[in-house]
């Protein structure tokens, strides 16, 4: 007697040939992140923090709106950044050339003073160079109730 089987299986050889094939993209995958091949040395790894204090210029002879700002910038981390500058944009224009950062080593701090116009908005911008390439690290806004 003979049967007749209706259900229907995929083939050894397709089988073996998807778990080849599923095996392969695995290996690549994890030899890719174990050994990183991805360039990753493009992109800044690098973390600083920004804080700033305000001194009133009240003084003899002051005159209103003559506020300096000392802003420190201060690297938590720093694995390939080459160079870190501080530019201080006034109401979106950058104002000077920027500070370079003298020392690049985590925990190094950089002031910046500046004086301050009452009409006039206020963002520290912090970039990392890496190589040729220039990223902005990060943005901090002086309020304007400072």
């Amino acid at each position: 007697m003979r049967q007749i089987s209706s259900s229907q299986g995929v083939s050894p050889v397709i089988g073996i040939l998807l778990l080849l094939g599923l095996t392969i993209a695995l290996f690549a995958l994890a030899s890719t992140i174990f050994f990183g091949t991805i360039d990753s040395s493009a992109n800044p790894a690098s973390d600083v923090e920004v804080t700033h204090e305000i001194e009133e210029d009240s003084g003899p002879g002051a005159s209103a709106g003559e506020d300096e700002a000392n802003v420190d910038v201060r690297i938590l981390r720093n694995e390939n950044v080459d160079g870190f500058t501080v530019n201080v944009e006034e109401s979106g224009s950058t104002t000077g050339d920027g500070t370079e950062f003298s020392d690049t080593d985590s925990g190094a701090t950089e002031n910046v003073a500046f004086e301050l116009d009452d009409d006039e908005d206020y963002t520290v911008v912090v970039l990392a160079h890496v190589g040729t390439e220039t990223f902005v690290l990060k943005t901090y806004d002086i309020p304007d109730d400072y």
